[in-house]
């Protein structure tokens, strides 16, 4: 058991450090994972070995101002912008697409007055924008509840993880 968390740390050490491509020194940059990142993925992959994928599993709702939404519904409104829907070609073929679209102060990071605009791109309201945006925010912004998205966590939230 505990070579099998051995090698799941080793295994996400290994996919961080292959997607840096370069070595962060001096202040953490959004190149680099923080301790809280490490540990939020490094948890996951416990998760998932001891219990499954999560895949099909209903997720829990999270509380908004303007009323409620689950992941699920997040992961579609998403989906929504980078897939085919009904024959019709996508509005983005990426994400990355999708980021450099919305990302307007071209910060590297997507607001969240950004992200209500990504959201009401493809018809929804105003008020189920802010309440996909908030959500979001809340599930996948790892940097210490910055209030934005870097483009890892917008991959990240695309992918549905």
């Amino acid at each position: 058991m505990i070579l099998k968390n051995l090698f799941i740390a080793i295994t996400v050490i290994g996919n961080t450090c292959a997607e840096s491509n370069h070595v962060v020194s001096g202040d953490l940059d959004d190149n680099g994972l923080s301790i809280d990142e490490f540990m939020s993925e490094y948890d996951d992959a416990i998760s998932v070995s001891f219990h499954g994928s999560v895949r099909g599993r209903r997720m829990q709702n999270i509380e908004t101002l303007d009323g409620e939404a689950t992941k699920d519904d997040v992961i579609k409104a998403l989906a929504s912008l980078t897939k085919e829907r009904d024959g019709q070609k996508p509005y983005f073929t990426s994400c990355e697409e999708l980021f450099f679209a919305f990302d307007k102060n071209q910060d590297g990071f997507l607001h969240f007055d950004e992200l209500v605009a990504m959201f009401m791109y493809p018809g929804y309201t105003e008020a189920q924008a802010k309440t996909f945006a908030k959500a979001l925010l809340s599930w996948y912004d790892r940097r210490h509840k910055n209030g934005r998205l870097n483009m890892r966590e917008i991959k990240k939230a695309c992918k549905g993880g």
